[in-house]
């Protein structure tokens, strides 16, 4: 204690303050020392005043000054001294003491070492003021949780910064809504809203916080996440589950990514219109953006003879094409054909040479060509209806398949190869849809093999089958599938090449 008090005081010229102690003065009788009332005490200054009964001194052990405590007992551990340098003509002197602590006691006495003689004055004491509150201010006035058991701490900033009590307290006034601990830790612990109050001790000031708790969707589930429909059809999708339990806002919203393709009402009743795909979603109306969804398909027509439903945008059917129509079993190959003809070729080269759409060479094309370079140019890049062979030799919603709707075999089937398809000694793939609730479902793709000029090749260990669409960076190409016993993918091949053609249904 005895050498924090002594960092806590400074001096200042003495002479400042001589005027301040007059008044106090008393005679003394004999030699002595006399402590003098503090003067100008503020809540961190005090002036000590003293008084000195001695002739001018001579010794060299003369000094004076005051002992300061913060007991009333003058012990060593609690006691230092501060010793001015100067008293004036009336023997008067004093010290300035500053950087006190706010509120708190002092107790001082003079003294005076005079040829080895001690002398003390009467012990005094001094009690500094306070600074008081003058405001306190939280660093947000409104929150808003997302999720119970979520928590934010409050900082409170006290004006003036050096008050000398800045002591505070926390309250909620709906703690089932959220709470609040000596440190200003909010917890949110239900939904609502709750006003947090802090308030100082001195001066009683106060701010707030107003707490809102929205406890936000965490998951949408709905009874499906796929459907299938034909033009005209309906069917009605359900909200299994909305989480957390104890959302603040359950109610969700139902929409159609596509209402031209599908349309869906406030009850989740989905509506086919036109072929296509649509995604219907149901979203959590609380403003989390949490939505679970439901892809549509919709196809023109329920699925025809020959063909079968693999859950995906078209229907497949299960064989080959021949001239005289669909072949009567799977692991029949059919016949070939060259891309945009409409009847295979039994005496004729395929090739350039009598390819339809061509005079001759893949530079002259005369239809289904973007480029100046390769022919005339009339920017079509899938086969028109009447070029289209499955259409023509089936008629109804019947026709090649586009190169996206063969990927799409490709990405949600697997095609497995076997080499002697039911027994029948027939290679090819057996291509299974991976799509729930179709698994079941398969075709089956014989590895035809293909024609060029007059000979046939790969028969029994390739299978090359056309799609309707133009490689259009180069358009004496068309897009294909080809697959063998370790591959099965897209290519591409000369149009005047004779390939297989499997059919598909919208």
């Amino acid at each position: 204690m005895k050498t924090l008090l002594r960092f806590l005081f400074v001096a200042s010229s003495i002479l400042l303050f001589f005027s301040s102690c007059k008044g106090d003065k008393e005679e003394l009788v004999g030699t002595g020392v006399k402590t003098l009332d503090a003067k100008d005490v503020t809540e961190s200054k005090a002036l000590l005043c003293g008084l000195i009964n001695a002739p001018d001194p001579v010794a060299l052990d003369f000094e004076f000054g005051f002992e300061i405590s913060m007991e009333p007992v003058f012990t060593t551990e609690s006691t230092s001294k501060v010793q001015p340098k100067y008293y004036n003509e009336n023997h008067e002197f004093s010290y300035q003491l500053e950087n006190l602590m706010h509120a708190s006691t002092y107790h001082y006495r003079a003294y005076m070492i005079n040829q080895m003689m001690l002398y003390h004055g009467e012990v005094k004491s001094f009690t500094t003021g306070v600074i008081p509150v003058e405001s306190v201010s939280l660093d947000r006035n409104d929150y808003t949780f997302n999720a119970i058991g979520n928590s934010l701490n409050l900082r409170a900033t006290i004006l003036p910064s050096d008050a000398t009590n800045k002591s505070i307290e926390w309250s909620s006034n709906n703690e089932n809504v959220a709470t609040v601990d000596s440190y200003g830790r909010v917890i949110a612990q239900g939904n609502g809203r709750a006003i947090i109050t802090v308030k100082t001790v001195d001066q009683e000031k106060t701010d707030t916080c107003a707490i809102t708790v929205k406890q936000l969707v965490t998951s949408i589930a709905i009874s499906n996440t796929s459907l299938f429909l034909v033009v005209g059809e309906e069917d009605t999708l359900s909200v299994t589950s909305v989480l957390p339990d104890n959302a603040y806002d359950k109610t969700y919203t139902w929409t159609s990514s596509d209402n031209s393709v599908a349309t869906v009402d406030e009850k989740g009743k989905v509506t086919a219109v036109a072929r296509g795909t649509a995604i219907i979603k149901a979203t959590a109306n609380d403003g989390s953006g949490v939505s679970s969804s439901c892809q549509v398909l919709v196809r023109s027509n329920s699925c025809p003879d020959g063909a079968v439903d693999l859950g995906l945008s078209v229907y497949w059917s299960t064989c080959n094409l021949s001239e005289s129509g669909l072949v009567n079993s799977p692991e029949v190959y059919g016949d070939y054909f060259a891309w945009g003809e409409t009847s295979s070729k039994l005496n004729v080269p395929y090739d350039w040479s009598s390819y339809k759409w061509c005079n001759g060479s893949s530079t002259s094309l005369t239809k289904y060509n973007i480029y100046s370079s390769y022919g005339t140019v009339d920017n079509k890049t899938t086969l028109d209806s009447e070029d289209d062979v499955a259409h023509v030799i089936l008629g109804g919603s019947w026709r090649m398949p586009t190169d996206a709707e063969w990927r799409e075999l490709l990405e949600k089937c697997s095609w497995t190869w076997t080499s002697n398809y039911n027994g029948t000694g027939v290679a090819g793939r057996i291509v299974t849809s991976n799509v729930e609730g179709y698994k079941d479902k398969s075709i089956f793709l014989p590895a035809a093999g293909g024609r060029s000029v007059t000979s046939l090749s790969d028969a029994g260990s390739r299978g090359y089958y056309w799609s309707s669409s133009l490689l259009t960076d180069y358009p004496g190409y068309a897009w294909n599938v080809v697959f063998y016993s370790g591959y099965a993918s897209w290519g591409v091949d000369n149009r005047y090449f004779g390939f297989s053609v499997r059919p598909v249904s919208e």
